[in-house]
């Protein structure tokens, strides 16, 4: 018996209202007959009613005003694949002083907002499920399903079992805080795209909006970018971990019956260990693309965090992820950033050294060779052992800040119902030192990550890894080389499907 048959229309609306998820929405009126006529019926009323339920998060209105920065950017004008894009001065400077002044309106973008939102949301509770998981590091090898009346997460087209995360279940204020994020970085993402890849690009002037958006900034509220860029960053690794054909997905552990005590009387599962599930240290805590990403792929993928989610959600709505794909995400990128600087100023930050919100790990070769080069100058052999010290500790306390972003710490401080298990520094110390006296660990990872091997050992292939071949890739294939479709891709809220296909003359 359909409950919900019982309640007046009335009241079953602005339940339908009160759901900001689309996941718990269709959930509901999958199960209930009554609560799909209505919503079929006064669907309209019910997206109206959603949209007030997000509007009333915005406190202060500049998330709305955000927001609407975003909707109303000026597309880039890509007719031609022969010329570079191009953004008036005159429709970006309007765009400017609407931004300044805050006075953008809504009325007419109602269902703008609405998708925007909606779909935003979508990426927040991938975010959320991927960092309650009890093991993050598989979790965030998954990819979120865009397009699909029910979001999940899935692992080369097959569902996983990771448990989804409602954002109507978060506190007000923690929900207040996520979508503020997302918002924020959008707005950051936009601002980077066109300073790259518009005439402008050679002036200042889109970093100069930047700095004044970030003068306002608290030290949380750019740590919560931090958090949003970890994430995206992570996404991108998840295509490049399903594009390759050997890639494994490990089991989901088993859990610990022996706790660990962690911050005084409180008590915590114990982090899985290395030896459960065949993976090594950090692949067993964190998920990096850096390890997925072979010599085809460009350190310019960097960027690609910084190109935000209109191209994020095309890459996502793929058929299919191959290597071919990953091929041509990365021939797209050759071309686009053939003349930028790659300089990730979307992440200024004035709380740090340099203005940089993003740590930068290729800086730690350069500080090394600085101090050990002013060491050898005094002759001083115990400062040379103290840089190396030094340095690994830098490098350790670099790993442990992109393991709390990744799985974005700083949003659940004040949600203590929910907290994914995050490591201390004695945890990741001890982790990397019990692989550190391994022979030859770049190849014990490597194969430890290999579904050819995991295969082997377990004895479901008889086949040889050691003699197997890999698949080679076409590299001179023109058509995956094309990057006019870059400048075709849809706004994220949009519901127009894009697929990254050959565009036909």
């Amino acid at each position: 018996m359909d409950r919900f048959s019982q309640l007046p229309t009335l009241v079953l609306t602005n339940i339908l209202g009160e759901l900001q998820s689309d996941k718990d929405l269709f959930n509901l009126i999958r199960a209930s007959p009554e609560s799909f006529r209505i919503f079929v019926r006064y669907r309209q009323t019910v997206s109206n009613l959603r949209l007030n339920r997000f509007l009333e998060l915005d406190l202060d209105g500049t998330m709305l005003q955000d927001a609407l920065a975003i909707i109303n950017f000026p597309r880039l004008d890509g007719a031609s694949h022969l010329s570079p894009p191009v953004i008036s001065d005159s429709v970006i400077s309007d765009w400017s002083d609407n931004l300044n002044a805050r006075s953008f309106t809504y009325p007419q973008h109602t269902d703008s907002l609405y998708s925007f939102f909606t779909q935003l949301v979508v990426f927040i509770e991938d975010y959320l499920a991927k960092s309650l998981d009890s093991f993050p590091a598989r979790a965030f090898m998954t990819v979120p399903t865009i397009g699909r009346v029910i979001p999940s997460m899935q692992f080369k087209g097959q569902d996983t079992d990771i448990k989804p995360a409602s954002f109507g279940k978060m506190p007000a204020h923690t929900r207040r805080r996520l979508l503020r994020a997302f918002v924020r970085y959008e707005l950051r993402c936009k601002l980077f795209d066109a300073q790259h890849r518009a005439p402008l690009a050679q002036s200042d002037f889109y970093e100069d909006i930047l700095r004044q958006l970030n003068e306002t900034l608290t030290l949380t509220e750019c740590e919560e970018l931090h958090c949003v860029f970890q994430y995206y960053r992570s996404v991108y690794g998840a295509v490049l971990a399903q594009c390759g054909d050997d890639h494994w997905f490990s089991d989901r552990p088993l859990p610990k019956a022996t706790p660990t005590e962690r911050g005084g009387d409180e008590a915590q599962p114990k982090l899985t260990s290395t030896k459960d599930f065949g993976l090594l240290f950090p692949d067993n805590t964190y998920f990096d693309w850096a390890y997925y990403r072979s010599d085809t792929f460009l350190r310019d993928w960097e960027a690609l965090p910084c190109l935000g989610l209109d191209l994020l959600s095309a890459i996502l709505q793929s058929p299919r992820f191959n290597n071919t794909v990953a091929l041509r995400i990365d021939w797209w990128l050759t071309c686009l950033l053939e003349n930028w600087v790659l300089s990730l100023w979307t992440l200024q930050d004035p709380f740090v050294r340099d203005g940089k919100l993003c740590y930068c790990e290729y800086e730690f070769p350069d500080w090394r060779r600085r101090m050990r080069d002013q060491n050898k100058a005094q002759r001083n052999i115990s400062s040379l052992i103290k840089v190396e010290q030094k340095l690994h500790e830098y490098s350790m306390q670099n790993v442990q800040s992109q393991i709390y972003r990744r799985w974005g710490w700083i949003f659940f401080t004040d949600a203590p119902d929910q907290q994914p298990s995050l490591p201390s520094a004695a945890y990741i110390f001890e982790q990397y030192a019990s692989v550190n006296r391994m022979a030859d660990i770049g190849l014990q990872m490597r194969r430890r990550r290999s579904q050819k091997w995991q295969d082997y050992w377990a004895g479901r292939s008889l086949e040889d890894p050691l003699k197997s071949t890999d698949s080679t890739i076409d590299r001179d294939h023109e058509s995956d080389r094309d990057i006019s479709a870059f400048r075709d891709v849809p706004r994220f809220f949009q519901a127009q499907r894009f697929t990254m296909r050959r565009r036909e003359n």
